[in-house]
């Protein structure tokens, strides 16, 4: 049966008063029975591939969705 999936915007404020590296959120969303990250992109991907590839890995290890929003009109 699908389920609907809740999750987080970008890194929460609260998530840096308990962890130092981005790379903790996935565990941390999966401690907090959350199942989605989305990362927004407005000016693109400015990320290294060895830390997407990371971010990718440490998505499908803790069962969480890694959504990147990229937005490609201009306001």
């Amino acid at each position: 049966m699908n389920k609907v999936k809740f999750g987080v915007a970008g890194f929460p404020v609260h998530f840096f008063e308990q962890h130092k590296k981005r790379e903790e959120i996935f565990s941390w969303l999966e401690h907090l029975g959350l199942d989605v990250i989305e990362l927004q992109c407005t000016y693109g991907i400015r990320m290294k591939e060895e830390q997407a590839i990371l971010y990718r890995q440490l998505a499908e290890k803790h069962h969480i969705i890694f959504v990147w929003l990229l937005k490609k009109w201009k306001l």
